[in-house]
């Protein structure tokens, strides 16, 4: 809050801790500017049609799909331009360094990609975080656990058989969630655990940790 105080620019991504915290960061600075940075972007229900008790509020993980992500960048740096103009041309370099950088990132997912016989197209995850990541690159999440409740055996179980159904071999695990659950399901279904970070500081390491996850996982050539 102290640092807050004095700051002119807060740049909110649509976590829903901001909800009950942006009027108290205006009130504690009366100058604060906060700027939108997923303007411009549709959002999306978290996890739509996941099923029954499913959280439908706004999911907020935009920066875990690299177009979007490129967007989010694109209205960080027309609010610095507007707050420093002076400084225009770094914004605008700094910008395309960013740039080539998501390029990058996205280059290594669809090679990924490619190069799988993975057909399903499909990987399950805990919690439902990578909706605009699956929309990005054809895929679709099947989260585990449902309207911000722990999954207990019988939806485990559920889940399971839905991924034996459907050719699902692969379980996204992040550090918030249990490792020995993931390795369970995971198991179970004859797949792998692919181990990563949603909210890596490391944006650029962090995607491309799930890029070669994806090509460990999917990219065997056995089918699976």
């Amino acid at each position: 809050m102290t640092k807050l105080s004095s700051a002119r620019l807060y740049f909110a991504v649509g976590v829903p801790f901001e909800t009950p915290w942006l009027p108290r960061f205006r009130g504690a600075n009366p100058h604060l500017q906060v700027v939108d940075t997923t303007r411009g972007i549709q959002r999306s229900p978290l996890a739509p049609g996941a099923g029954e008790g499913t959280n439908q509020q706004p999911d907020p993980h935009i920066w875990l799909s690299p177009p979007l992500a490129r967007i989010q960048a694109m209205n960080i740096r027309d609010a610095l331009i507007a707050a420093d103009p002076a400084h225009a041309a770094d914004y605008r370099r700094g910008y395309a360094q960013l740039g080539e950088t998501v390029n990058r990132v996205d280059d290594a997912i669809l090679h990924a990609l490619a190069t799988t016989t993975f057909t399903q197209h499909r990987f399950l995850v805990f919690y439902p975080t990578f909706g605009y990541f699956a929309t990005a690159y054809g895929l679709t999440q099947v989260p585990i656990e449902q309207g911000d409740r722990e999954p207990g055996p019988a939806r485990i179980t559920k889940v399971i058989e839905q991924a034996k159904r459907q050719g699902i071999r692969v379980v996204f695990a992040e550090p918030e969630f249990s490792q020995k659950a993931a390795d369970a399901v995971a198991e179970a279904i004859g797949g792998q655990v692919v181990m990563i970070d949603p909210l890596a500081e490391d944006w650029p390491s962090g995607m491309q940790a799930i890029a070669h996850g994806l090509d460990k996982a999917l990219g065997s050539g056995d089918g699976s």
